[in-house]
């Protein structure tokens, strides 16, 4: 972490001088003690978004560490809109969806979205600078406005605000914040930097305004007007004037508009990296295979249960196989890793074969049977293009051996 200063690192630590008994301190250094007794160690980020970091994290602690976010991606690309599970949330407060109609009716990149999170407060001064510094940026807004936003008071804002604005600014108590996010009408957002918030924001191709608060937001805002080139930060003692430049500059500077194109670069790179093949999609399976006590583990979801040959029963991992050190060096990563560079590539492979060293039968299988469905159009048993059945078991067409473990490898023509 080059050039960070003092002031970006985490509040707790910079008390070491004056406070060596501070509690979020010793807390984190116990933490990071114990962390050698864990079996993962489990970000929400991506490798690409933190490489440096990641890399020196992971030659540093004992445990195996996954990068498998942003976690609302991978939820995304897992589960269908129309699954029940969408409609869990972990939002404090409750959502306001009328915001969203709002920003239906705004043009693209048009309005500047306002959130400081569901634990930030302020002071009625400061809510007030904010308040005249939007007004006279002139640009539409959606302010997210807590009651409990102002330390030990209301949150009221100057009674001129609303007639000033009334015709370009929403006022709500919350909203459903990813949503907002990915909505084409949000041009910037003004943030404390809470991860949560900077990881979406991130995901959303969203340049960014960070006033950040206390834990490590000044660190989240370091990374974003710094290593990623999306964000501007307004100091700690905000002004109306900084705060009406700073969204000028956003929203239509020069400055805002290499913020926007960095900011759409490092969604398409989120994006990859949750989809099939992707690190934090590769990083998820290893988690679950290497981390997991198989062997007193029934499968689950559709590995529960098989029907293998005529025989009918539940199949664990085997002992030979569970204990691997190093996933990606086990059969089976070396397998999902030709599966996810494409190997029924037809420029690649023109034969259409993947050769997976099947440490584990059935769950090689389960990806090639993924693959299928994913490109069924392009694969022989679509009929290239021509349809087929999408019901398909590739286990009742593979040689499929019954019992676990099988060490040998396997041959399955796919073209």
């Amino acid at each position: 972490m080059n050039n960070i200063r003092l002031k970006d690192l985490p509040t707790f630590i910079r008390t070491t001088g004056n406070d060596p008994n501070h509690f979020m301190l010793n807390f984190l250094i116990r933490e990071i003690d114990r962390t050698n007794r864990a079996s993962a160690i489990v970000i929400n980020t991506f490798h690409a978004l933190e490489r440096a970091v990641v890399n020196s994290l992971s030659s540093t602690f004992i445990p195996p560490l996954y990068t498998i976010g942003p976690l609302h991606l991978m939820l995304n690309n897992q589960i269908s809109a129309d699954d029940k599970l969408k409609s869990i949330g972990s939002n404090l407060w409750k959502e306001d969806p009328e915001c969203v109609d709002w920003l239906n009716s705004q043009q693209p990149n048009s309005v500047v979205y306002v959130n400081f999170g569901s634990i930030t407060v302020m002071t009625a001064q400061q809510l007030t600078e904010f308040a005249w510094g939007l007004a006279k940026s002139e640009k539409n807004f959606l302010w997210i406005i807590r009651p409990d936003i102002v330390s030990g008071d209301t949150a009221i804002l100057p009674p001129e605000f609303v007639p000033e604005t009334k015709d370009r600014g929403v006022l709500a108590s919350w909203c459903p914040q990813e949503q907002v996010l990915n909505h084409p009408a949000i041009g910037g957002f003004l943030t404390h930097s809470g991860w949560n918030s900077t990881i979406e924001s991130v995901s959303g191709g969203v340049p960014i305004i960070c006033w950040p608060f206390f834990a490590e937001q000044q660190t989240n805002c370091w990374y974003s007007r710094g290593e990623w080139g999306i964000g501007l930060e307004i100091d700690s003692d905000v002004k109306r004037e900084e705060v009406e430049k700073l969204v000028r500059e956003l929203m239509g500077g020069e400055k805002g508009k290499e913020m926007k194109k960095k900011a759409m670069e490092w969604k398409k790179a989120a994006e990859e990296a949750t989809r099939a093949g992707g690190s934090s999609f590769l990083n998820f399976d290893k988690l679950l295979y290497s981390s997991l006590d198989w062997n007193s583990l029934s499968r689950i979801a559709s590995r529960s249960n098989l029907l293998s040959r005529g025989l009918i029963g539940q199949a664990n991992i085997s002992s030979r196989a569970s204990p691997i050190a190093k996933p990606n060096d086990s059969p089976y990563y070396i397998g999902l890793d030709r599966v996810s560079e494409d190997s029924c590539n037809s420029l690649k492979n023109p034969n259409g074969t993947i050769h997976l060293g099947l440490s584990e039968n059935r769950l090689s299988l389960d990806l090639i049977e993924k693959w299928f469905l994913q490109n069924f159009n392009d694969s022989i048993l679509g009929g290239g293009g021509r349809g087929g059945n999408r019901g398909l078991s590739i286990s009742g067409i593979a040689t499929y051996q019954s019992f676990d473990g099988m060490p040998e490898r396997k041959e399955i023509q796919t073209n």
